[in-house]
C-alpha cells in the first residue's frame, strides 16, 4: 500500500538554485560568451563586461527560449505509450517489462528541459569609473525524467519561475602594477522571487489526482566577474556565480492530499503484512521525528530521519501485521519540528476461513 500523505515545509533558509538567465546571443555563441561579454547580457554571464562598452544600451524586450534536444524524444515516447503508463496496474505482466526495459535501457538517459524568458527589461550605462545597470528578468525553467525502476515506473520532475531584479557595477583598472594590460572586476546584485515545484520519484500510478505544491520564496545572491585584457586583441575572463549560494527563504507550507492506497483490498489468508510508504516534501536540511499511527490505537513509537537536503524525502516502510479481518487506516504524523498529521490510508482485510502461516 502506499500512502500519499500531507507536506509540511516550515519557514526556513535554504541554499537554491542558481539563477541565470540566458540570453539570444551567449546561446548562439554556445554559452562562450564570459570573456566577450558587453551587452545586456553581462549581468549574468560576467558583470566585468559592462566595462567594455563605448555606450549606454537600453532593452526593453528580449525573449530567450531553450528547448533541450531530449524534449522531442520524450514527448514522441509518452505520445507512443501515454495508454499503457495511465493503465500501468492492469497490463500483462509481458507489456509491463517491455515498458519498464524501455525506460530503463532508453528514456531515463533522457533530461527534457525548457526554458523561457518572458520580456526582460535592462539598461546599461556607458564607459565611466564606475559602469553601472539595472535589469528586470523573468524565467521558468522545467525540467523532468523517468527514473529507473523494476517495478512501477516513476518521474521526477522541477520547475522554477523567477523574476529577479539585477544591478550589475563594474570597474576597470587601465594601468596594473608588474604586468601589463587592464583589468575589469564587476560584480552583478540580485533579488530573487521565487515559485517552484519538485516531486522526486512520483509514481505514474499517482498521477491521476496528482495536485503539485508550489512554494514561494525570495533571496539574495551576488555574481562576481573579471577581465583581463594583457593586450587590445586578447581577453581573459572569469565569472563566479551565486558567490556562497543563492539563500531562498520560502513561506510556509501546509497542505493535506487525500490519502490513497493503490491496492486497498485484501482478501485471503491470514495474518498478512501491510506495508505504507509516505513521502515528505520540505526545504533546508535537519532532522524529523515522526510516528505511525494505526487506526486501533498501536503505534510503532518515535522515529527519526535525517534530512538529504535535496527537498523530498521517502520514508521506511511501516508494516502492520495483521491476524484478523479489519476495516481501517494508517497515518503519518510529524512530531517536529512541526506537528502535523497526514490524510489516513484507508483499506479493508478480510480473512479467509483457514488461516495461513505466513504473510503475503
Amino acid at each position: 500500500m502506499s500512502a500519499v500523505l500531507l507536506s509540511t515545509s516550515p519557514l526556513q533558509a535554504a541554499y537554491d538554485q542558481q539563477v541565470f538567465m540566458r540570453g539570444v546571443r551567449p546561446m548562439g555563441m554556445g554559452g562562450a560568451f564570459v570573456a566577450l561579454s558587453d551587452d545586456q547580457n553581462a549581468i549574468f554571464y560576467n558583470p566585468a563586461g559592462l566595462t567594455q562598452r563605448q555606450g549606454s544600451q537600453f532593452t526593453l524586450i528580449e525573449l530567450p527560449l531553450n528547448i533541450s534536444d531530449d524534449v522531442l524524444q520524450f514527448y514522441n515516447f509518452y505520445n507512443d505509450n501515454k495508454d499503457s503508463l495511465k493503465d500501468f496496474d492492469n497490463l500483462s505482466d509481458d507489456r509491463k517489462i517491455d515498458l519498464l526495459n524501455q525506460i530503463n535501457d532508453n528514456v531515463i538517459k533522457y533530461r527534457p528541459n525548457l526554458r523561457l524568458g518572458l520580456p526582460n527589461t535592462s539598461f546599461l550605462s556607458g564607459a565611466g569609473f564606475i559602469s553601472w545597470g539595472f535589469g528586470i528578468f523573468n524565467q521558468e525553467d522545467i525540467g523532468f525524467k523517468f527514473n529507473r525502476s523494476l517495478i512501477v515506473p516513476s518521474i521526477s520532475f522541477w520547475g522554477n519561475a523567477d523574476a529577479v531584479a539585477a544591478v550589475p557595477l563594474a570597474h576597470r583598472f587601465d594601468a596594473l602594477p608588474f604586468v601589463p594590460g587592464k583589468l575589469s572586476v564587476g560584480t552583478t546584485l540580485k533579488y530573487i522571487a521565487r515559485a517552484k515545484i519538485e516531486e522526486l520519484n512520483k509514481s505514474v500510478l499517482e498521477f491521476e489526482d496528482f495536485a503539485p505544491q508550489l512554494q514561494y520564496g525570495k533571496g539574495f545572491g551576488f555574481d562576481l566577474g573579471t577581465i583581463y585584457q594583457p593586450s587590445d586583441r586578447w581577453n581573459v575572463g572569469m565569472q563566479v556565480t551565486d558567490v556562497g549560494g543563492t539563500k531562498m527563504t520560502y513561506e510556509a507550507i501546509e497542505t493535506s492530499e487525500k490519502g490513497k492506497v493503490n491496492k486497498p483490498s485484501y482478501n485471503g489468508a491470514c495474518p498478512v503484512a501491510l506495508s505504507f510508504t509516505a513521502t515528505v516534501h520540505y526545504s533546508g536540511k535537519g532532522m524529523i521525528r515522526y510516528t505511525w499511527v494505526n487506526s486501533d490505537g498501536g503505534s510503532n513509537g518515535t522515529l527519526s530521519k535525517q534530512l538529504s537536503g535535496t527537498g523530498t524525502d521517502v520514508l521506511p516502510s511501516h508494516v502492520w501485521q495483521l491476524g484478523r479481518s479489519l476495516s481501517g487506516s494508517a497515518s503519518l504524523k510529524i512530531l517536529s519540528p512541526v506537528q502535523v498529521q497526514s490524510t489516513p490510508a484507508n483499506f479493508v482485510v478480510n480473512c479467509g476461513a483457514a488461516r495461513g502461516t505466513g504473510g503475503k
